[in-house]
């Protein structure tokens, strides 16, 4: 799908509708009745794209490293959430249409839907900035730092520290369940269990690969994918064997509507799979 897009950030809506990003600016609405639309999303040069999420049909919001967070409503154009200068965004994410997070280096910001953007104070400290956002719900939200912070919220506005600082260079973050989630940096798979220990989970990695991205349907179906192509896959178990991707392309994200509906985002387009 796409042949020749560069894409990075993937996110779909129940009705089968898909987006995609590339880290230039450029966007993409696959509908649900195979239509589709391109967009330029008009970043400054000293500007990209660093996450994507769709909140429901016609309703896409994409993060940039800027003090902007840009959200398509189906109105025709792209609405331009501008935030106080000097902040920037690194991820965006919400539990639903009206409960919508983006975080960077000027705090969690919250929105109801209505492109206002409030500051939710974190009250703890980091050492260099936030990594992403995801949660499992409204009242399960989980944010990372970049040196392995890992700080977890009921929706009420309060964050806890569920790890000390222990993985630097974290870059992506995926909630299996209301207890669980993993994080990753570009060598390291970090397993936050039900129990509340975390633990290293070695990956199969080849000379200087790197991991990229990752995503799962739940806890026993989780994925990574690195920048030489390999789809790796666990069944929660701390096990990771090569899952058999053979696009030869970089895998910059991964998203799916359940564990037989799977996408790449990859450096030569999307790729779609039925594991």
């Amino acid at each position: 799908m796409t042949p020749g897009w560069d894409a990075y950030y993937i996110s779909g809506a129940a009705n089968n509708e898909l987006w995609m990003a590339t880290r230039g600016g450029s966007a993409l609405q696959i509908r649900a009745d195979g239509t589709s639309s391109t967009f330029d999303l008009q970043l400054s040069t000293s500007a990209y794209a660093t996450d994507l999420w769709v909140a429901g049909p016609n309703n896409a919001y994409i993060s940039a490293f800027a003090n902007l967070v840009l959200h398509w409503d189906g109105s025709g154009t792209w609405k331009r959430d501008i935030m106080p200068s000097g902040t920037v965004f690194g991820s965006v994410w919400g539990s639903g249409p009206d409960d919508v997070y983006a975080v960077g280096g000027g705090g969690p910001y919250h929105s109801t839907g209505n492109d206002v953007w409030t500051v939710v104070p974190l009250h703890a400290t980091l050492i260099a900035g936030m990594g992403q956002i995801r949660g499992s719900g409204p009242t399960d939200v989980w944010l990372t730092g970049l040196y392995g912070e890992l700080f977890r919220s009921t929706g009420d506005g309060m964050w806890r520290q569920e790890t000390t600082p222990e993985t630097p260079g974290v870059n992506q973050l995926w909630v299996a369940s209301s207890n669980e989630a993993y994080f990753i940096n570009l060598i390291t798979i970090m397993h936050r269990l039900p129990t509340s220990a975390c633990v290293a989970e070695p990956a199969p990695l080849v000379g200087n690969e790197r991991i990229n991205a990752i995503w799962g349907s739940g806890p026993n179906d989780v994925y990574v994918g690195t920048d030489k192509g390999r789809l790796l896959h666990s069944v929660g178990d701390g096990v990771w064997q090569d899952d058999g991707f053979t696009g030869n392309a970089v895998i910059h994200g991964i998203w799916g509507r359940s564990a037989s509906d799977v996408y790449l985002a990859t450096s030569s387009g999307i790729y779609h799979g039925v594991p």
